[in-house]
């Protein structure tokens, strides 16, 4: 899974880095009285999942209408994500993202070359078909290198081929504290209509 290069739209890698660190240090308080308050954001969401080998097709959620892998590629400063969500920052260094998005543009890719980690992966993939839908997600993320992933999108798209087909995509990502990958599970399913 990919989420868009901003602040916002880097949901798991920005958790991933907000814990991925190098051997733990001691160091002494900036403060005497640290703050123990949560801090929160609002940020803009799009991303990619999909890829498993076993099912071959990868979603791209959340950007404007006509907007493809290759143009997010060649200049991602001109597109723009449409999903909207909330970042907490905890005090001892964790995060929890929590987004959605409600008739966003969806675009399904033939790609099975395994979980999409960039977008430009999925550049050249043949286009399964283009409709809106809706999406959730949430990242927690331990602030000492752990985090989970839940992402669930559905719609409806409308097939290359013809027709029309229900779109499911699900993903579940667990890193351990030590920054290995767990597990990684992302389906995307289209089911005729």
């Amino acid at each position: 899974m990919r989420c868009f290069p901003f602040l916002s739209g880097a949901a798991l890698v920005g958790v991933a880095a907000l814990g991925c660190d190098e051997a733990p240090r001691l160091t002494a308080p900036a403060d005497p009285a640290p703050s123990l308050r949560v801090q929160r954001f609002t940020h803009a969401d799009a991303f990619i999942l999909g890829g498993d080998p076993s099912n071959p097709l990868a979603v791209q959620v959340g950007f404007d209408a006509g907007v493809t892998v290759e143009d997010i590629c060649s200049d991602p400063s001109g597109v723009f994500p449409n999903g909207v969500g909330q970042l907490l920052l905890t005090p001892p260094g964790g995060a929890l993202l929590h987004g959605s998005g409600r008739d966003v543009n969806l675009l399904v890719y033939q790609f099975g070359a395994g979980p999409v980690s960039d977008f430009c992966q999925v550049v050249g993939s043949p286009l399964v078909g283009t409709g809106t839908g809706d999406f959730t997600y949430q990242i927690l993320g331990t602030g000492r290198g752990a985090f989970v992933a839940h992402i669930s999108v559905h719609g409806v798209v409308d097939l290359v081929s013809g027709g029309q087909a229900r779109l499911f995509a699900t993903a579940r990502v667990t890193v351990r504290p030590s920054g290995t990958l767990q597990f990684d599970e992302e389906r995307v399913r289209l089911t005729p209509l």
